[in-house]
């Protein structure tokens, strides 16, 4: 009874070669498996493992590059050896096929006992090696207890920095906020580098898994950009995006594992840079009807990295110099991490750099299409897409970016990247009939005497009566209520940077229901919380509002004034004190048209409160239920601002 020996793969769209091969290789006494396309192969080897592998490089729908990048990328199957056969024999075919993992290359047309003497040679090479694996097996055991440590450590820091966030919210000196921000910051960047570690020793243990869910590639860039945002705006940072329109919306594939890639990549960019700009843009290289192959760039304006030190930035433990971490942080490891992920997704990674002019950063991934079955973005009508839209930044990135959404939308837009242009096309829109609906600008770039005169041509022009200013602010950036320009600039939202495609639709659907001259509405607000008077005063910037502090000096107030709407702050009372004062409130008001809009910390739906207070909002604040109640209250005298 003959003994069968090694299991091999042999992947080939042509079934001659495929059988040739196959019946070859069977009188040696291998077993044999086939497949004849690139994810056949790789749906084999899932359930199979097989010693060797031949693999043709031209294969319908994914490549043979392509699955050797995918083997090569998962602990189980990188040790697997894996010969091209291929018609093509230029010497750059052969650097890409061995940068991809392969052991040995074969040309076609081949002789079939070259092809069985080097299988036996790669079969006995790896059979040499097996007297290593345990040795490779400690090695596994040590990185897995790491990666177990690694968690447990990660656990008592997560509760630190959530606790220190609690804290920063409550109303201390400003000596405690400092040194509450230093240990945000500090338990941040521990955090950071304990996930490094986590990451690198599971790869070690071959721990690490893609999972493939359907996810919208927009949200997962928008989720990244508020995740470094902040840190971009702290450094003076332009920080931009732009998914470009050929790039569908919807796929398929591990959406944790990309952000995680791309917060590696920008976070890295920011590190790095101290003026100028971050940029990412994403490309469709190419696609079947099932697969994209889509590439991420991100460029910026940094320090640039010295032509000798580039061989290292993806080795584990590696920075482009001693002096990097010094001065940066960090453990050298994100960048492997990534190209190591980017790989198991079965793309590639590189770079290009110059030192002191920046640095580009690119990767590919391979994902499978989603189709979208209802559109989530409204479609606007005519007569608002009609309307003429003009944007004003110096920064040309932004600027694509905007303008992309608006094309999207179908909007009529003009750009300009400096005042004198914006005012001339201003002037030209009132001289043709042809007014600006919206005239979104970046509040960085424009000095507020400019914002001044802008609002001024809008306000003495009739043709103007219904233009809308929008400014640009940075993520988390904290703008005074009381600056003049929030004062006289008679503005109807602000947008944040990066711009947001669906925050921008609701701007400009929002602002074709904004009249500039409607009347204000007069509020009192009772409120003692700092934070929560800032966040109202913000949404509600555009109304009289008077704010106080306690319910004794309301009661006065209200027998002297008349006001269209009471917000009052029910936090820190129970139910049955919360019912003494509303009913004392009410009991003051002069007018009896008056409506109250209670912030509660609790339902009062079942509670004897609910036959006293009619509208109510339950704590945190949603700003958007603010408006909508609001709206119900005082229907076309309440102006629809927001930040968004």
């Amino acid at each position: 009874m003959s003994i069968m020996k090694e299991k091999i793969l042999i992947a080939d769209d042509e079934e001659d070669i495929l059988e040739l091969l196959r019946f070859n290789l069977a009188k040696e006494g291998y077993q044999i498996l086939c497949a004849k396309c690139g994810q056949d192969a790789l749906n084999i080897v899932s359930k199979e493992l097989p010693e060797l592998i031949l693999l043709d490089i031209m294969m319908p729908n994914m490549d043979g590059y392509a699955v050797c990048r995918f083997l090569k990328g998962d602990s189980k199957h990188k040790n697997v050896p894996v010969i091209f056969l291929t018609a093509m024999q230029e010497t750059d075919n052969k650097i890409k096929g061995f940068e991809a993992g392969a052991v040995d290359y074969i040309t076609k047309p081949f002789a079939i006992p070259e092809v069985i003497a080097r299988v036996k040679n790669h079969l006995a090479i790896k059979s040499f090696y097996k007297g290593g694996e345990q040795a490779e097996n400690n090695t596994k055991a040590k990185s897995e207890f790491l990666a177990i440590i690694s968690h447990e450590i990660r656990s008592p820091i997560q509760a630190i920095i959530g606790m220190t966030h609690l804290a920063m919210k409550t109303e201390d000196t400003a000596k405690q906020q400092e040194y509450l921000s230093v240990m945000s910051t500090a338990s941040g960047s521990l955090l950071y580098l304990i996930n490094d570690i986590l990451d690198y020793s599971k790869f070690e243990a071959g721990k690490i898994r893609i999972d493939k869910i359907m996810f919208d590639i927009r949200k997962i860039v928008e989720e990244m950009e508020d995740l470094v945002s902040a840190n971009a705006h702290n450094k003076g940072l332009e920080l931009a995006s732009l998914i470009e329109p050929n790039v569908p919306d919807l796929f398929r594939g591990d959406s944790n594992r990309l952000k995680q890639i791309l917060l590696n990549f920008v976070g890295n960019s920011i590190k790095f840079t101290s003026n100028g700009e971050v940029f990412v843009r994403i490309s469709l290289v190419s696609e079947t009807s099932t697969h994209a192959t889509v590439k991420f760039t991100i460029t910026d304006t940094g320090i640039g990295i010295p032509e000798k030190y580039l061989d290292n930035l993806f080795k584990p433990f590696s920075q482009a110099h001693g002096s990097t971490t010094r001065n940066y942080g960090g453990t050298g490891l994100g960048l492997m991490i990534s190209k190591q992920l980017v790989e198991m997704m079965g793309g590639e990674v590189g770079l290009e750099s110059k030192e002191g002019k920046g640095t580009t950063f690119w990767f590919t991934v391979v994902f499978e299409k989603q189709i979208r079955k209802e559109n989530n973005l409204p479609k606007l009508d005519n007569n608002i897409s009609n309307k003429a839209i003009l944007i004003i930044d110096d920064n040309a990135n932004h600027i694509e970016s905007i303008s992309n959404h608006l094309k999207y939308f179908g909007c009529r837009y003009n750009t300009a990247n400096q005042i004198n242009e914006a005012l001339i096309l201003l002037k030209q829109s009132v001289k043709e009939n042809d007014p600006f609906h919206l005239i979104v600008f970046d509040k960085n770039m424009i000095s507020t005497e400019d914002i001044k005169k802008i609002s001024a041509i809008i306000q003495n022009d009739p043709i103007l009566n219904r233009t809308s200013l929008v400014p640009l602010i940075p993520f988390g950036s904290k703008y005074d209520l009381d600056n003049d320009w929030m004062k006289e600039a008679d503005y109807f939202a602000c947008l944040t940077k990066p711009v947001k495609r669906a925050k921008l639709l609701d701007c400009i659907v929002s602002s074709f229901d904004f009249t500039p001259d409607r009347n204000c509405l007069k509020i009192l607000l009772v409120e003692t919380n700092f934070f929560n008077k800032k966040l109202v005063l913000s949404l509600l910037h555009m109304h009289t509002i008077k704010v106080i502090n306690n319910y004794r000096e309301a009661y006065n107030i209200l027998q002297k004034e008349k006001f269209d709407l009471i917000l009052i702050d029910l936090q820190s009372y129970d139910e049955v004190k919360s019912i003494e004062l509303i009913t004392n409130i009410k009991n003051y008001l002069l007018n009896l048209n008056t409506q109250i809009i209670a912030f509660t910390s609790y339902d009062v739906k079942d509670k004897a409160l609910s036959s006293l207070l009619k509208y109510y909002i339950a704590k945190p604040i949603n700003p958007k239920k603010l408006f909508e109640l609001i709206k119900i209250i005082s229907g076309e005298k309440i102006r629809n601002n927001f930040y968004v």
